[in-house]
C-alpha cells in the first residue's frame, strides 16, 4: 500500500507483477514498470474506469490507465 496524499481516504491496490523472469500479463493488459496495466489511447474514447486517467510515465512508456490523484 502506498502512502496517500489524501489523508481522509483509504485505498489499496492489487498489482499483477510482470517483467524479466515473471509470467506475462493476462490478456488485455500490458507490462509497464513491472506491473500489468490496462492500456488506453489518449486520442481515443476514454476506456479508463472512474478515478483513472490515461497516462504515460515517460515518452518510451505505453499509455495506461493510472489513478487520477
Amino acid at each position: 500500500m502506498h502512502a496517500s496524499h489524501l489523508p481522509d481516504r483509504i485505498w489499496s491496490e492489487c498489482e499483477l507483477r510482470c517483467g524479466k523472469d515473471l509470467p506475462p500479463c493476462l490478456d488485455g493488459l500490458i507490462c509497464d514498470g513491472w506491473a500489468c496495466e490496462q492500456p488506453c489511447d489518449p486520442q481515443g474514447p476514454n476506456t479508463c474506469d472512474d478515478g483513472y486517467r490515461c497516462f504515460q510515465r515517460r515518452p518510451s512508456s505505453p499509455w495506461v490507465c493510472h489513478p487520477d490523484w
